[in-house]
């Protein structure tokens, strides 16, 4: 591994990264199928992983938040450089080759992909088990099957319930909720995120209006009116 001069400012950025990055999502399990290369006996077994596409897309947002990127170019003999970078223009790099038992372009690929998937998951500091483990590479039989995803059964937020919502958040105070009692703001926006799934727009409004009750909230302790503040609503 190679890095800059000085890693301070990406070591900060990683660690505020990981600090928000939630457990990636085991999308794909694969059934591979191989012969036992002292005793001759064939073998089954499944598994699941976190495929590259899933990774890239999980952590994309969080890492621009961070203001952190990566690029990852194939080199000679299929090595993959994961270069992660930070905006103060420090970084650490690193290579890695998965060599592969065949010359075809699948083996390779898959080499190719594999590798990308376990420097970027090792230098972001994640865990994406368990892989493919180089199968195609190894010239072992698999079939890749789709993890069905669990039905979010909870309710939808309707225009209604979202529009009483914002009414709550913007009085002073604690905030009573039938059936649950009161609420500080905070934990009234947090009973809303688990109990109901809503539109991004409603997230997006709820979220707003919170922030814009904390400003309010400033401003009035610093001697001004809710008009000097200039909060829409």
């Amino acid at each position: 591994m190679e890095t800059s001069e000085s890693i301070k400012e990406i070591a900060s950025a990683i660690r505020k990264f990981q600090s928000k990055m939630e457990p990636l999502e085991l999308d794909t399990e694969v059934e591979v199928k191989g012969i036992n290369k002292k005793t001759g006996k064939e073998y089954k077994y499944n598994f699941k992983y976190a495929t590259l596409r899933n990774i890239i897309e999980k952590t994309r947002k969080l890492l621009s938040e961070n203001e952190l990127s990566f690029t990852q170019p194939v080199g000679e003999g299929g090595s993959v450089t994961t270069l992660l970078m930070h905006s103060s223009g420090e970084w650490i790099k690193d290579t890695v080759l998965i060599a592969s038992s065949e010359n075809s372009p699948q083996a390779i690929g898959s080499s190719i992909s594999y590798a990308k998937r376990y420097s970027l998951v090792s230098m972001l500091g994640l865990v994406a088990e368990q892989d493919d483990d180089a199968n195609i590479a190894e010239g072992n039989q698999y079939e890749v099957k789709d993890t069905p995803k669990k039905q979010d059964e909870r309710p939808w937020l309707s225009e209604q319930a979202y529009n009483k919502a914002l009414e709550h958040l913007k009085k002073e105070g604690e905030i009573f909720v039938e059936d649950e009692g009161m609420m500080t703001r905070e934990g009234f926006v947090k009973y809303l995120k688990e109990k109901f799934r809503m539109k991004r727009i409603y997230k997006e409004g709820i979220d707003f209006a919170i922030k814009m009750r904390v400003l309010t909230e400033k401003a009035e302790i610093n001697g001004n009116t809710k008009q000097d503040t200039d909060i829409p609503y």
